[in-house]
């Protein structure tokens, strides 16, 4: 159990006042018990004893005698009628006192650090609307004509009618499918969190009754699934910074390394600003609110949510900056936390954290010969593969297989494509798509307890050969992505030069539409979102648990989605977007001044 972390309590069974009232003390109290009889368990509950008793005197004499009835039941005894301290009860209590001026303190905190959020947030936005408001109606009083040159950076980046331009208008170089993929993706995430991860009454009975249940369980397959994006599109950029690249082409003159690891800095430096800001909301706002840190019935937004939030806590400034990985290697200081984690255990900052460690591998790779790179790629299958039977596999050791698997399939077909493909390519979804069915369905038989009742045979087969398992669909869904990828760049079969040659071809598919580009700027920051939300409402605004059924599943999932999306569109107009545009031209700026001191290269 982490530290306390001042959360105040919603629900609790009590009366504090009373018991405060008459001079005494009240705690709450969390009891976990461990028996050789039985798998360990877990109570909560308040006492109200006098104010001579200290916490310590709460755990060894209080609790037991109060359930001295309990521990009697569970003390073992030697031949010689000693105590088995071995096979006896072992028991752990975390406690905390119920103290009436927390209350006040920890909303007044609540609200201070809110105001401070969007103060931050907000007046920016407002200084530079206000801004914009002045300069149109001056031009519009002195029939001025509105000027061509280019604002000021800080005016571009907090300008509200510039984000709602950015988010509305496709970008150049955007594909609909692709875009569809994305959003797809998120969808699929969502409807795997709403299903399993909501307070469903009877949850665990559920879980093996109803077909939904099992159905969604492969959709686990998403987190590979963007990581496996992530290099696609590291390959891809790659692949067209190859062709541009020289003394005549329109790229970059750096080397494919440094050009690389440029990319890489970018997209993290886009991906930065919305993930601080929900580990802002994870770390500062949440723990102020009040609800039931004890709750082991939902654990996910209980005891597990408590204890997560204070593992990130111990070195939340390298979690948040999604430095899990490279903090523990470069500081050799890597914990069980950071273990347990997959590498950072603030929520689901993990996932975000590994696409863009991901994409500075891919880069890597590619950078290297193609005979070297080759050689790498393969040793890295190899020693992946070797530990697939391992009881553990480490969350870089599976991922790094994965991503392995993709470039040499890549490689090995040639792709990707450095403009769109051609429109037979079109056709190559389906085949794409089989193969992610394949992995669905190996995922679902191997860890999805599928065919455990309907067919146990086969699902004792596969348990048994679980690791073999593992790298079927592995592969499958690394080259099913690879190919829908592709099919989904290709150019429409109507567009007379679909079949020319690579460099005659468009150098994107059709563009999205409106609503398309919208959800695909806001599919990163729904993604990050969602779980906030999700704990947010499930914890704090809804206590009770909810009966399940085809109605209330999808108003769960309409209602988180809702409330997500519009987190996101707030959070693209004031922080997502607006930062990453600062660090983005700052960036260039400290490139553009060390790349003058080499003659001769342009960023």
């Amino acid at each position: 159990m982490s530290e306390d972390l001042n959360w105040d309590i919603l629900q609790r069974h009590g009366e504090p006042a009373v018991c405060l009232g008459e001079g005494h003390r009240h705690f709450f109290v969390l009891f976990h018990y461990k028996t050789w009889k039985a798998a360990s368990g877990t109570t909560d509950f308040s006492a109200c004893v006098p104010s001579e008793c200290t916490e310590q005197m709460v755990q060894d004499e209080v609790l037991p005698r109060i359930y001295h009835n309990f521990f009697r039941a569970h003390q073992e005894s030697l031949p010689d009628g000693s105590q088995d301290f071995e096979r006896s009860v072992q028991f752990s209590v975390t406690i905390k006192e119920y103290k009436p001026g927390v209350q006040m303190s920890t909303r007044n905190e609540l609200r201070d650090s809110v105001l401070f959020g969007f103060a931050m947030c907000l007046i920016p936005a407002f200084i530079i609307s206000v801004v914009e408001i002045l300069l149109y109606t001056f031009s519009w009083m002195t029939k001025a004509t509105s000027s061509e040159s280019k604002c000021p950076l800080l005016m571009e980046a907090f300008s509200l009618r510039s984000g709602w331009r950015e988010l509305t208008a496709p970008g150049q170089g955007e594909c609909a499918d692709l875009c569809r993929l994305r959003v797809t993706l998120v969808a699929a995430l969502l409807t795997l969190h709403i299903t399993q991860g909501s307070k469903w009454r009877y949850v665990e009975d559920l879980e093996k009754s109803l077909n939904v249940f099992a159905a969604v369980r492969p959709l686990a397959l998403v987190n590979d699934a963007f990581i496996l994006l992530s290099a696609y599109l590291c390959a891809w950029s790659s692949a067209k910074a190859e062709v541009n690249r020289g003394p005549e082409g329109s790229g970059s003159s750096l080397p494919p390394l440094a050009s690389g690891l440029i990319r890489s800095v970018r997209k993290y430096l886009r991906q930065l600003p919305v993930c601080l800001l929900w580990a802002w909301v994870y770390l500062i706002v949440l723990p102020l609110t009040p609800y039931n840190p004890y709750n082991h019935a939902f654990p996910w937004f209980g005891i597990r949510w408590y204890s997560n939030t204070g593992r990130c806590m111990q070195k939340m400034w390298r979690y948040s900056l999604l430095l899990g990985d490279v903090g523990a290697l470069f500081f050799q200081d890597g914990d069980e936390n950071w273990l347990a984690g997959n590498g950072n255990p603030c929520a689901n900052l993990w996932n975000f954290q590994l696409e863009i460690q991901v994409f500075f591998l891919a880069s890597c790779l590619l950078a290297l010969p193609r005979p070297l790179g080759n050689s790498v790629l393969v040793a890295i299958v190899a020693f992946g593969f070797s530990r697939v039977n391992d009881r553990r596999d480490p969350w870089w050791v599976h991922h790094s297989r994965g991503v392995a698997v993709l470039l040499l399939f890549l490689r090995a077909l040639g792709l990707p494509h450095v403009r769109s493909p051609p429109g037979s390519w079109r056709k190559v979804r389906w085949l794409g798509t089989a193969f992610v069915l394949v992995a669905a369905g190996v995922h679902g038989v191997s860890r999805g307890d599928w065919l455990e009742v309907s067919w146990p045979e086969v699902s004792k087969i596969v348990q048994r050969h679980r690791g073999l398992a593992t790298a079927v669909w592995q592969v499958a869904l690394a080259g099913g992505l690879a190919l829908i990828c592709e099919g989904c760049r290709s150019v429409a079969r109507h567009d007379n030069r679909s079949d020319s040659k690579d460099s005659e071809r468009p150098n994107n598919a059709q563009q999205p539409g409106q609503l398309l580009a919208v959800a695909n700027r806001l599919a990163f920051g729904i993604n990050v979102a969602h779980p906030f939300v999700q704990f947010y409402v499930e914890a704090h605004s809804s206590l009770n648990e909810r009966v399940y059924s085809v109605f209330s599943g999808l108003s769960q999932l309409f209602m988180i989605s809702l409330l997500s999306a519009v987190g996101s569109f707030i959070g693209f107009l004031l922080v997502q977007r607006p930062w990453a545009l600062i660090f983005s031209t700052s960036l260039d700026y400290v490139l553009g001044l060390v790349l003058a001191l080499v003659p001769g290269t342009k960023p």
